[in-house]
């Protein structure tokens, strides 16, 4: 699961994932951490000025 970074002007410079081997984590567990992905993408997009 990834999500986009982007900078003020809304361009993607960036991405945040979560990976691991499907005995460890199935596609829909990952699912779970798209809330979290998108808060830590936002946190990272609201300090880059470029």
């Amino acid at each position: 699961m990834a999500v986009p970074v982007r900078n003020s002007d809304g361009k993607v410079v960036a991405g945040v994932a979560v990976h691991a081997p499907l005995t460890r984590m199935r596609p829909e567990q990952g699912l779970e951490y798209l809330p979290q992905l998108r808060n830590a993408a936002e946190a990272i997009s609201a300090t880059i000025d470029w």
